[in-house]
């Protein structure tokens, strides 16, 4: 069942604010700016009332997750055409800041290769045979009295032996 939006007058005061926030942001204010403008007590509360009003645009208007983007990629736009030609001669500054433009821009739009990692898991043998005598426990409990329950039984605990020691 959907849930009924709230609109007490402090829900609606809330979601006024974020929207402020998101504006706010979209013009290129900081988070602090947008802190000290709308009252939140920290930095933190302002990037999370942007990113709710974000979040909250998206679930309404998917069109205005695009819309911001596109402002973001004017904004980035811009700032190249301002650099660009100093950075054409070569100052160190300008290039730099482009290059950092060029990254934001790649990461906003995807172009960048997708980025990989290597995790590495280590299981905890004793408490994996320790959840397999539980399962092996409940399972006794549960279907103990059941004509096939001693055949699954001595299945499961010879599966454990076989790949992780005793488990009986």
């Amino acid at each position: 069942m959907a849930q009924k939006p709230k609109t007490t007058p402090r829900a609606v005061l809330a979601k006024n604010r974020e929207l402020q926030a998101v504006q706010l942001r979209s013009s290129g204010a900081s988070y602090n700016q947008i802190k000290e403008t709308l009252g939140y007590t920290q930095k933190s509360s302002a990037y999370k009332a942007v990113v709710r009003g974000i979040r909250r645009m998206a679930e309404q208007e998917p069109e205005s997750v695009e819309m911001a983007k596109q402002l973001s990629i004017n904004r980035l736009d811009e700032i190249t055409l301002a650099l660009w030609p100093t950075a054409r001669r070569g100052d160190p500054n300008s290039i730099d800041r482009i290059l950092r433009v060029e990254a934001r821009r790649a990461a906003l739009l995807g172009l960048d290769a997708p980025k990989t990692f290597e995790a590495k898991l280590q299981i905890d043998i004793f408490s994996y045979n320790q959840a397999l005598r539980d399962f092996v426990d409940l399972f006794r409990d549960v279907f103990g009295e059941h004509e096939d329950a001693p055949k699954v039984i001595d299945a499961i605990d010879k599966l454990g032996d076989e790949r992780y020691g005793d488990i009986g």
